[in-house]
């Protein structure tokens, strides 16, 4: 599942907006993460009766897994390293999809966990 050109803004500026929205929520969360990974929960929308509205976060991440999707193979498909560690996420993409504070941590882990798999590649990476 990639995103399609298409659907990305033609305004240069407003695409320029975007990434630097996207780059300063990623490093957010690299050192929010890096630092506290037991505490961070990712910002979903709350609903009316409390819930929590997790469908456009989980769909703008499973998105984001189309730009490097050789590296996200392992993650998305599972695989002997990873099992299925991106299975909360993937099971919140339902229009309707609620999740309660035991949800949200849930999705949490996932991330903490996909974060941790990736770490010996971003390591390997920046030593080049």
């Amino acid at each position: 599942m990639s995103p399609r050109p298409d659907s990305l803004p033609s305004d240069p500026a407003e695409l320029q907006r975007i990434v630097l929205a996207f780059e300063a929520e990623n490093a957010e969360l690299r050192v929010y993460v890096g630092e506290t990974p037991e505490t961070w929960r990712p910002r979903f929308a709350r609903r009316n009766d409390g819930s929590f509205d997790p469908f456009h976060w989980s769909i703008a991440f499973l998105l984001a897994t189309g730009y490097a999707t050789r590296l996200w193979r392992p993650v998305l498909r599972g695989h002997a390293a990873t099992s299925d560690i991106i299975a909360p996420i993937r099971d919140t993409t339902g229009v309707n999809s609620r999740l309660d504070d035991a949800g949200v941590a849930a999705v949490a882990k996932a991330v903490v966990a996909i974060r941790s798999y990736f770490m010996p590649q971003r390591v390997r990476a920046a030593r080049i």
